[in-house]
């Protein structure tokens, strides 16, 4: 199996010849190695960040950005979510403050990107 991609570890934007044969990763076009591990991991196991926002009590605004601490697994991404749409914080929420401890057992927390003051 042949892919195409685009490295998106540094600003050169390499492009990518991933082949897979059973086991072995065969990655051609990279000018690091940093782009071969990108394109074997973008294979077997691609991770992103995942924004999103949460429910909020007690303030200004109804809903408030949070995001993984860490990258996670896309194949967490969906039970993760569904566990997210359940949660309702109250305000005040620092910056960075954590919400959601190891969220699914994947080692990144979920974090508030923004303060939230309590309005009376």
């Amino acid at each position: 199996m042949k892919n195409n991609m685009v490295c998106i570890v540094c600003p050169r934007g390499c492009t990518l010849i991933v082949e897979r044969k059973e086991k072995n990763i065969e990655v051609k076009g990279n000018g690091c190695n940093r782009g071969k591990e990108y394109a074997i991991s973008e294979i077997t196991d691609p991770k992103r960040i995942l924004t999103t926002t949460l429910l909020i009590k007690n303030a200004s605004i109804s809903v408030i950005p949070v995001v993984t601490s860490s990258p996670i697994s896309k194949n967490a991404i969906k039970r993760i979510m569904d566990d997210l749409n359940s949660i309702v914080v109250e305000a005040p929420i620092k910056c960075g403050q954590v919400i959601v401890e190891n969220i699914q057992n994947t080692g990144a927390n979920i974090v508030a990107s923004c303060d939230v003051e309590r309005i009376s």
